[in-house]
């Protein structure tokens, strides 16, 4: 997908910490590893009365890339607490986008 804004934002701000690392795509989006449906912790809802399960994705660089040692992105949807979840806003296009360049985004 083209570029969004946040995406725009997001790696001026690589470059002028690392230089060209993590900026320029090194795999395809369709190789980045997607870890779905992790619980991190749990919430009362109101609406619906009902106790439930945080979940987030987690989007890593293929197993081919050997560093130990990556930079992370926490992505936080848009959505007052009332709407919204984590395929919101474009996320999961951005945590790929990322992760093709090295990133860990959850």
């Amino acid at each position: 997908p083209p570029p969004t804004f946040a995406m725009r934002a997001v790696l001026p701000l690589a470059v002028g910490v690392t230089g060209e690392c993590f900026v320029t795509p090194v795999w395809p989006e369709d190789a980045v590893v997607v870890q779905p449906n992790i619980t991190y912790g749990s919430s009362y809802n109101h609406a619906d009365a009902k106790q439930e399960d945080l979940l987030l994705d987690a989007y890593f660089p293929p197993a081919t890339d050997q560093r130990k040692l990556r930079p992370g992105v926490v992505l936080v949807h848009g959505g007052s607490f009332m709407s919204g979840d984590k395929t919101s806003d474009g996320e999961p296009d951005l945590a790929r986008f990322l992760a093709a360049r090295g990133y860990v985004a959850v």
